[in-house]
């Protein structure tokens, strides 16, 4: 049985989508063992330190902008909402043989469910650390980024129930839905585009 690797540690390995993300708050519970392996994870993408998670699938987020109707004697009046809604963001991940990105997806929800609880373990104000900035990446045949979204204030809401089952490739996956604050696509050259989006 091949060995599996969400965290791309293997570095020959070519993932079509990979999300990486600038912090996983949960790590701070990890054994030592596990963290030296979780550790070897981490890339550097734009002079900033992100854990790379490969995907098996990934939605791309969507947005919207809503539509008051106002009534008047003679007709409606259909008037844009200029706040954006963002729709929710899903991803399959490539579980690891050990679990790690389980028990680091499972224990995030916790912490944000919790924060203050886990302050015991040296984390300091973990409430202000419950949500990171990501990056979905997608890769073309050559291995060339052709896509790029950036997410911010990104926090994992849904980690399903996960069948344990054999397969042939002895791949397990795993669905986390993520909340979001907003998100922006990423130019070509890794920055992301710079817009301001309307107050609440």
């Amino acid at each position: 049985m091949s060995i599996n690797t969400s965290l791309n540690i293997n570095a020959a390995r070519q993932d079509k989508y990979s999300l990486a993300l600038g912090k996983i708050p949960s790590s701070v519970l990890l054994s030592p063992a596990e963290a030296s392996t979780f550790e070897q994870a981490q890339t550097v993408i734009q002079d900033k330190n992100y854990f790379n998670l490969a995907l098996k699938t990934a939605v791309l987020p969507g947005v919207s902008l809503g539509e008051n109707a106002i009534d008047t004697t003679f007709v409606t009046i259909k008037e844009t909402d200029m706040k954006p809604v963002f729709e929710t963001f899903v991803t399959e991940l490539k579980m690891d043989e050990d679990y790690i990105i389980y028990k680091l997806m499972v224990l995030w929800i916790f912490l944000i469910k919790n924060p203050e609880g886990y302050n015991q373990y040296g984390s300091g104000k973990t409430y202000d650390v419950t949500e990171t900035t990501g990056i979905l990446s997608l890769k073309n045949a050559m291995g060339d980024t052709t896509l790029a979204i950036e997410l911010y204030g990104l926090r994992p809401i849904s980690v399903p129930t996960i069948p344990l089952a054999f397969t042939e490739s002895g791949e397990i996956n795993m669905e986390v839905t993520w909340a979001y604050d907003y998100f922006m696509p990423r130019k070509s050259t890794g920055e992301a585009y710079s817009l301001i989006l309307p107050e609440d």
